[in-house]
């Protein structure tokens, strides 16, 4: 199961190389970081600074017990669906 620090950590890597925008520009792509990118969409309209909002959201997240995480309960989540959904295809 993925961790808020190794999305944090991918992020902030994908940044650095220059395809952080990815989140917004393909979302279905990554999933996990879709609330976030609702919630810096709401901050700034200019698609640049998404990738950069959404980092700062999750350094914020990771100030906080791991159970007060949403990011955590979205994880949590998607891995529970994928799961679901590799039992159902037969």
């Amino acid at each position: 199961m993925m961790t808020v620090q190794k999305i944090y950590d991918d992020l902030d890597y994908w940044i650095m190389i220059g395809i952080g925008d990815d989140i917004v520009n393909i979302p279905d792509h990554r999933p996990e970081y879709q609330h976030l990118v609702a919630r810096a969409k709401l901050i700034s309209d200019d698609p640049q600074n998404i990738p950069i909002l959404v980092l700062r959201l999750l350094k914020k997240e990771l100030e906080k017990p791991v159970i007060l995480r949403p990011t955590f309960w979205r994880l949590a989540w998607i891995s529970a669906k994928k799961a679901f959904d590799k039992l159902t295809r037969n």
